[in-house]
């Protein structure tokens, strides 16, 4: 629940995007949580709205890669090498292409005019 967030002992600065029955809440480092009627139904990282340097990497001992600032063919090639399953989702806003991760329901959003990862996101909401 979003209550048991916000009012934890890390005294953590949440800043609220949306209202207070259907949003976003932010932290200054790009983590976000989305919630609609006070239960938590997504959390991510938000590049665009973070005021520090957030890296987020997948892979393996002999191979990391850093999802920050890489193109759209560059993050689609890593997960075709690692044969990790996605597909394009389909989107209301066309600025953005949204892929998901089959096995996981992990989304990848990337901004098509920079043409990089803008927010990577779990959601327990149906994704097709």
């Amino acid at each position: 629940m979003v209550s048991d967030i916000l009012n934890s002992e890390n005294n953590l600065d949440f800043k609220l995007v949306g209202t207070v029955n259907n949003g976003y809440y932010y932290l200054s480092n790009g983590f976000r949580f989305g919630f609609s009627e006070n239960i938590v139904d997504e959390i991510g990282i938000d590049f665009n709205h973070s005021d520090s340097e957030v890296t987020f990497s997948m892979g393996n001992k002999f191979n990391n890669f850093e999802f920050n600032s890489k193109k759209i063919h560059e993050v689609l090639d890593f997960l075709n090498d690692f044969q990790i399953k996605w597909k394009a989702i389909e989107s209301l806003d066309n600025n953005y292409l949204m892929i998901r991760l089959l096995n996981k329901n992990i989304v990848f959003i990337f901004d098509i005019y920079e043409g990089e990862v803008s927010k990577i996101v779990k959601s327990n909401l149906k994704i097709n």
